[in-house]
């Protein structure tokens, strides 16, 4: 069996009836030991649109892309940009979530989604045949950090959380950037449906350490949301 898990989209009719994911093959690789968690009430409906925000490009990057493989359709950010300015006199890294949502809304979005990423060093290591500090250099160090990507599916027009999904990875590491791509897919395919819930009791211990984290208090405690 390959390294990585993968996994086929089959779960939702609608997007499911227009062909798209089988007649290319479409497959999105897993973590098969990542933590993950998700739910949904109500999934997009093909060709809806999307909106996606958040801090961290390759987050955001790979949620559009799944998006886009499930046959939703994500809004070009400067066309958004430019929906924002014309609302807000204000930079859209400092906006709030309701007004990034009435943004969302005036530009003709069906959903406004929400990415988190969470990258928190637990510690600093010298790389084996680093310099010594005796050479006049710095030694090479890695920095080793927890991973976790939580993101929402929010109703522009309503702001209720239809679906969300987390996935963490569960030992720290300092190659960030391709597990974060694979945690923002798990996450996402945990919220529709298509990779089993697999928390291992950690969602309540995230909710501790995470405490600015909208989608994992829902995940924690989604009777609070319906």
């Amino acid at each position: 069996m390959n390294e990585r898990l993968k996994y086929h989209f089959f779960f939702h009719p609608v997007i499911f009836g227009i062909g798209c994911l089988l007649s290319t093959g479409c497959i999105f690789q897993s973590q098969p030991d990542s933590i993950r968690d998700g739910y949904n009430q109500t999934l997009p409906l093909a060709n809806m649109q999307m909106v996606v925000h958040g801090e961290n490009a390759i987050t955001v990057r790979a949620t559009a892309q799944w998006l886009e493989k499930v046959g939703l359709r994500v809004m070009d950010p400067e066309r958004f940009q430019q929906v924002f300015d014309r609302e807000y006199s204000m930079p859209l890294a400092s906006a709030k979530e309701p007004q990034i949502l009435h943004a969302a809304d005036l530009a003709g979005a069906d959903y406004l989604v929400m990415t988190e990423t969470f990258l928190k060093p637990t510690m600093t290591l010298q790389k084996i045949g680093g310099e010594s500090p005796s050479s006049g250099t710095s030694p090479t160090t890695l920095t080793v950090k927890d991973l976790t990507v939580a993101i929402r599916g929010l109703n522009a027009q309503t702001g209720h959380v239809d679906w969300a999904g987390m996935a963490s990875h569960p030992e720290a590491i300092s190659k960030t950037d391709k597990k974060l791509t694979l945690l923002t897919w798990d996450a996402l395919a945990t919220a529709w449906g298509a990779l089993p819930r697999k928390t291992q009791g950690e969602l309540f211990k995230l909710h501790r350490q995470l405490l600015d984290s909208p989608a994992i208090d829902i995940l924690t405690y989604p009777q609070g949301i319906l």
